[in-house]
């Protein structure tokens, strides 16, 4: 076992064993809804030396950059992806604010008390 290793809790199913190998992009398995939860969630934990630790604190290697011939093909391939997330359209406070105020409008419509 090498200096690092994670544990994931709280998935619905797994897809590799316990202490298999994997590499950044692997598929492990499928995030979950277990236990007294209010969603699908993933518990996270990180482990160095066999000691639980905040990962966000520890200095990691740093990773090679992405070789300059792959950044045009990763460019391209994502093309359609982020289309399709540039497309996504998120409810404002005010659109909300505006659905209550007009659902409050049709009821009162309906109820003349």
């Amino acid at each position: 076992m090498g200096v690092y290793s994670t544990q994931y809790l709280h998935m619905k199913k797994r897809k590799v064993k316990v202490g298999e190998f994997v590499e950044q992009g692997d598929v492990i398995g499928w995030v979950g809804m277990t236990g007294n939860t209010s969603g699908p969630h993933v518990c996270y934990r990180f482990w160095k030396n066999g000691r639980q630790v905040d990962p966000f604190k520890q200095k990691l290697p740093e990773a090679k950059p992405i070789a300059r011939e792959l950044k045009s093909k990763f460019a391209q391939h994502i093309v359609p992806y982020k289309t399709k997330l540039d497309c996504i359209t998120f409810e404002t406070q005010v659109d909300s604010e505006m659905a209550v105020i007009l659902n409050q409008k049709e009821n009162a419509k309906k109820d003349p008390s």
